[in-house]
Parts: structure tokens; sequence; C-alpha cells
């Protein structure tokens, strides 16, 4: 049986492992997003902005000025 503060430890490290892939996934999608918004692929699809066209495909809402 293993001990609790194993336990404990094993689960913070898990965590922190997750967090970093999560954050690293993040930043991976903010940075195509980017480019999709230099390339303007946005106008494609008849959108006023990269905005206008992230707020129904994502969670993201558009904030602030464009």
């Amino acid at each position: 049986m293993v001990c609790y503060a194993t336990r404990v430890a094993v689960t913070l490290h898990v965590r922190e492992t997750v967090s970093a892939y999560i954050h690293a996934a993040e930043h991976r999608f903010l940075t195509l997003i980017a480019e999709y918004d230099r390339l303007r692929g946005w106008e494609l699809g008849g959108h006023r902005s990269c905005a206008h066209w992230l707020a129904p495909v994502s969670t993201l809402e558009p904030v602030g000025r464009e």
C-alpha cells in the first residue's frame, strides 16, 4: 500500500504536468489564431473580423476594440 504522502506528491506532480500541457496547448491555439488573423482567413467566410469569426467556433469572446 502506498503511503498518503506519496499519493499526495504523485497527485501534485501529475497536476503540474497536466497544467503544463494545457498551457502549451493554449499557447499553440492562440499562435494559430494569430496566424489566421494575419492571413485574414476570416474574410473568406465573410466575417467582419477575426473576433467575429472566432466567437461562435470557440469559447473565446470578442473583448475590447479590434
